[in-house]
C-alpha cells in the first residue's frame, strides 16, 4: 500500500504541475489575443479569413493599377498620380469640366463598400455569438487538461502565421485604395475623351449633314447616337442605313486621325464598299470627307468596291486624284 499511496501522491502533484502549466499558457494566450484588439482565438481566426477575402480583390485591383502605370510609362504610383493630375489641368485648360465625367466605376466601388459594412456588422453579430460558444467550450475543456498544453501550442502557431499574413493584408488594403482613386481619373479622362471624340466626329459630318450632333458614352459603338436638325436623339442603330453610314465612317475617319502621333508619318485607310447604303447625294458628301481627310493627314485612301461610277463621283472632287487597279 506504501508503494502505490507514493505513486498516487506523485500523479496527483504532477497533475497539479499540468494543471497550473496549461492555466498559465491559457492566460498568456489570451493576453497576446488582447494586445491584438481580439476577445478570442476564434475571433482572431475569423477576422484572417475576412481579410484574405479582402485581398484577393485587392490584388485584382492591384494588377489593373499596375498595367495602367505601364501602359502611361509611369515610373511609380505617385508618377501615375501626378500624370492624371496634369491630364485634369490639360482637359481644363481645353475647356472640358471633368468634374462631370461618369462614375459609373466610382460608383459601383461605392455601394460593394457599403455591402462589405453591412455584411461586417453580420460578421461582428456572429463573432459574438462563437464568443459566447467559446466561453462555454472553454468551461468543458477544464475538465480535460491533458491535452490542452498542445491545442495551445498549435494555435500559437496559427496566430504567428495569422499575424504574417496580416500585415501582408494591410499593405493590399493600401493597394485597393490608390485604386479606387486611379479608377476615379480613368472615369474622368474617358469621358472627357468621348466628349471630344463626339466634338470631331461632328465637325466631319458639317459638310453632308450640317445640323447633326453626334455623341459618344462608352467604347462600344452601340452607346453612339447623333441629334437630327429637329432635336431629336437617336441611337445608331435607329438611324436610317445611309445616315447611320456616314455617321460611322465619320466616325472611323476621325479615330484615324488619332489612330498615329505626331512625327510618325502618313499611313493607310482602307475601306470596303463604305457608299453601298449611300445615295449619289451622300456618297459626294463622304468622298469630301476623305479628300479633307487625305489632304491634312496625307494619308493614302484605299477604296474596296464594285461600283465603277465612284472613280467618276471622285475624280470631279478637290482633293482627290484617284487610281483604279482592277482585282
Amino acid at each position: 500500500m506504501a508503494p502505490a499511496d507514493g505513486g498516487l501522491t506523485a500523479a496527483a502533484a504532477a497533475l497539479n504541475e499540468r494543471d497550473a502549466e496549461a492555466k498559465a499558457l491559457a492566460g498568456k494566450a489570451a493576453e497576446w489575443l488582447r494586445a491584438r484588439g481580439c476577445a478570442s482565438d476564434s475571433e482572431y481566426l475569423d477576422k484572417v479569413a475576412e481579410y484574405i477575402a479582402l485581398s484577393g480583390r485587392a490584388d485584382g485591383l492591384a494588377q489593373r493599377t499596375g498595367l495602367l502605370r505601364r501602359r502611361v510609362g509611369a515610373a511609380s504610383d505617385e508618377d501615375l498620380k501626378d500624370r492624371l493630375f496634369d491630364e485634369k489641368e490639360a482637359l481644363e485648360r481645353k475647356g472640358l469640366d471633368p468634374e462631370k465625367a461618369d462614375h459609373k466605376e466610382l460608383e459601383r466601388l461605392e455601394k460593394r463598400a457599403a455591402a462589405l459594412t453591412e455584411e461586417a456588422q453580420g460578421k461582428d453579430s456572429e463573432l459574438r455569438d462563437l464568443s459566447a460558444r467559446l466561453e462555454v467550450a472553454r468551461a468543458t475543456a477544464g475538465a480535460k487538461l491533458e491535452g490542452l498544453p498542445e491545442e495551445i501550442g498549435r494555435l500559437r502557431n496559427d496566430l504567428e502565421a495569422a499575424a504574417s499574413e496580416s500585415a501582408d493584408i494591410e499593405l493590399r488594403k493600401e493597394a485597393c485604395l490608390l485604386a479606387a482613386g486611379v479608377f476615379e481619373k480613368i472615369a474622368e479622362s474617358s469621358s472627357a475623351a468621348f466628349a471630344q471624340l463626339g466634338k470631331e466626329v461632328t465637325a466631319a459630318l458639317a459638310a453632308a449633314l450640317p445640323s447633326a450632333a453626334a455623341e459618344f458614352t462608352d467604347f462600344d459603338s452601340t452607346s453612339a447616337s447623333m441629334t437630327d436638325a429637329g432635336g431629336e436623339k437617336r441611337p445608331v442603330d435607329m438611324l436610317s442605313a445611309g445616315t447611320r453610314d456616314l455617321f460611322m465612317l465619320a466616325a472611323r475617319v476621325a479615330l484615324a486621325r488619332r489612330a498615329r502621333k505626331d512625327g510618325e508619318g502618313p499611313a493607310l485607310l482602307v475601306l470596303d464598299e463604305p457608299f453601298y447604303t449611300l445615295d449619289p447625294e451622300r456618297t459626294r458628301a463622304a468622298l469630301r470627307l476623305l479628300a479633307g481627310f487625305h489632304r491634312d493627314s496625307g494619308w493614302q485612301v484605299i477604296i474596296l468596291t464594285k461600283d465603277p461610277a465612284i472613280q467618276n463621283e471622285a475624280a470631279l472632287i478637290d482633293g482627290l486624284h484617284p487610281r483604279t487597279i482592277d482585282l
